[in-house]
């Protein structure tokens, strides 16, 4: 259930709804309770799935205008206004407010300034969330009466002015980006840019073309660290510039997606000396592994750009946008996937390149130019390497244009005061080991001989923080607002418990569901929005794992902080 709620806040309506079918084949008398399970199906597009779930929801929770009014909402949506009007569900007793002037709205008798005036009427202490809700409604009905800037209008006052961390509140959050997502999917040009510019990739040229040498990286998951496009990159860069000694740092780590990569950019690049051009790939990853949050990207992606700009702030960054069968879906119903649209927001705000792949992917299919299976699928072939090369092409014509001036100088780039999010991960890197008190947890290579899975050759000779004994306590200090760990979870992966300062423990199941023939990296956080101080954690692992573990075991390559 926690997973279904986790996916569809997140934006993961198909695998929410997938969850939460789970949750029914086991507990079949739980069907009529999933109300949250209409509203997946209300943003997977599927309105009378939606309909149907809401009518046996009405049975166990007679006296809830939200149930009545995402029923009309679903009922719109499959036939008309006028039919849901004629279905609309009757509700008495819900004391809310202002849910009574919702239910007002949706049956037609009372308008939307009703609505927003009884929230108005609240104690100072209540006032924030009836507002959130009010708005949120407000907002829908509009919608669904075809009004959509005035229902951005009111999404957005419940989502930023009066949002809320409840649920609902959260909801309100994902149906704003959603709409944000299907603007900017409309204006979106056809064809080019595949290739953006924005501030341009002048420095790494003078430093190419002028000192005669380059360090470029290349940080992403396994389309990063397989051959294929990189190599094309390096001949496009090696006969643009036929005198230049290059230094190419590859770091790329199959599975891992953009908060792995804010934590270990330190040690797996920028440690390479100083870098003149990183690409970035994580748009796959943070959609199909990682399953992160719009947020986390966010943190992620600005922490990557801060971190490389502090050592270097003349480095240039492209931000590259793989493609999967899920952003394939999502471009051809006119929306910008989630995890590209917080990419895009960091890139927009640091006015950094980047590159669509998956949108010149998506509209190659509905030209009928090639298919998402010409092209290669996730891990493209030489088709689809050739389609990367291409567009990279493109961009560094764009950013290269004309003879360099003799006077030509590296500028720094603009560096925004504040952050997108305060808490990004900035100072995002590996734990010393030193601040950790192993206790009875080993130090150092597992025998992997003797554990279930396959384990890819990356991580064979690598150390360790590792424990399979429950209850055993490993404590670590540290400073900063972060706390998480870099794992491998193999099908014997258990649940990993953590204390911070003293306080409750909380849990983290480390099983992932790559991780039944595989020991799968990952990074889990376990709290990411902590008082910039001294903290101290406590981890143990629990008596019981997961349903689908083979044992109970914790095997840390790092702990994370910011």
């Amino acid at each position: 259930m926690k997973m279904g709620d986790q996916f569809l806040l997140q934006g993961e309506v198909e695998k929410a709804i997938e969850s939460y079918d789970v949750v029914v084949k086991m507990r079949p008398a739980s069907d009529p309770y999933l109300w949250q399970r209409g509203i997946a199906y209300y943003y997977a597009g599927r309105f009378e799935d939606g309909v149907g779930q809401f009518e046996r929801h009405r049975k166990v929770n007679p006296h809830d205008v939200e149930n009545a009014a995402w029923h009309f909402l679903c009922k719109a949506r499959a036939t008309s206004v006028a039919e849901a009007r004629r279905m609309f569900i009757p509700v008495q007793g819900d004391a809310r407010i202002p849910m009574k002037e919702v239910h007002g709205l949706f049956a037609g008798s009372l308008g939307p300034e009703a609505v927003i005036a009884a929230a108005k009427k609240t104690a100072a202490v209540e006032q924030r969330r009836a507002l959130c809700y009010a708005h949120q409604y407000v907002g829908l009905y509009y919608e669904v009466m075809g009004r959509p800037d005035a229902a951005q209008k009111h999404m957005t006052l419940a989502s930023e002015t009066y949002g809320t961390s409840s649920y609902m509140g959260k909801v309100a959050q994902l149906h704003l980006r959603r709409m944000k997502a299907q603007r900017d999917a409309s204006n979106m040009p056809k064809g080019e840019p595949y290739a953006i510019l924005r501030d341009g990739l002048m420095n790494s040229r003078i430093a190419f073309e002028s000192k005669k040498t380059g360090r470029v990286a290349f940080m992403g998951g396994s389309i990063t660290q397989a051959d294929g496009w990189r190599q094309r990159v390096y001949k496009l860069l090696e006969t643009r510039f036929p005198e230049t000694r290059f230094e190419y740092v590859t770091a790329g780590i199959a599975s891992t997606g953009s908060t792995t990569g804010a934590f270990r950019l330190g040690a797996d690049v920028l440690n390479k000396g100083k870098i003149d051009l990183l690409f970035v790939e994580f748009a796959v990853n943070d959609n199909q592994d990682s399953a992160r949050s719009t947020s986390a990207a966010i943190r992620a992606m600005e922490g990557i750009v801060r971190q490389l700009r502090r050592q270097n702030p003349a480095a240039d960054i492209i931000f590259t946008h793989f493609v999967n069968s899920a952003h394939i879906k999502d471009y051809n119903k006119g929306i910008i996937p989630d995890e590209i649209m917080s990419h895009e927001r960091v890139a927009e705000y640091y006015q950094i390149p980047s590159i669509h792949l998956a949108r010149e992917v998506a509209d190659a299919g509905r030209a009928e130019t090639y298919t998402f299976e010409e092209y290669g699928g996730t891990h493209p072939k030489a088709h689809g390497q050739k389609v990367y090369a291409a567009r990279v092409g493109v961009l560094f014509k764009k950013a290269w244009p004309g003879e360099l001036p003799g006077n030509a100088a590296a500028v720094a780039h603009k560096m925004p005061e504040k952050l997108i999010d305060a808490l990004s991960y900035v100072r995002g890197r590996y734990l010393d080991r030193s601040a950790i008190t192993a206790g009875q947890w080993k130090m150092g290579v597992p025998k992997w001989s003797e554990k279930p899975g396959r384990l890819r050759a990356f991580f064979v000779d690598r150390e360790f923080v590792h424990c399979e004994t429950p209850g055993t306590p490993l404590t670590a200090a540290f400073t900063g607002t972060a706390i998480g760990a870099y794992v491998l979870a193999g099908p014997d992966a258990g649940i990993l418990e953590y204390s911070i300062d003293g306080g409750e423990f909380g849990s983290v199941d480390l099983y992932h569901r790559h991780s039944a023939g595989l020991h799968y990296p990952r990074t889990v956080m376990f709290d990411a929005e902590l008082e910039d101080g001294k903290h101290e954690i406590v981890l143990r692992l629990a008596e019981k794992s997961g349903e689908k573990s083979r044992g109970a075991a914790a095997r840390i390559l790092q702990l994370v902080v910011n």
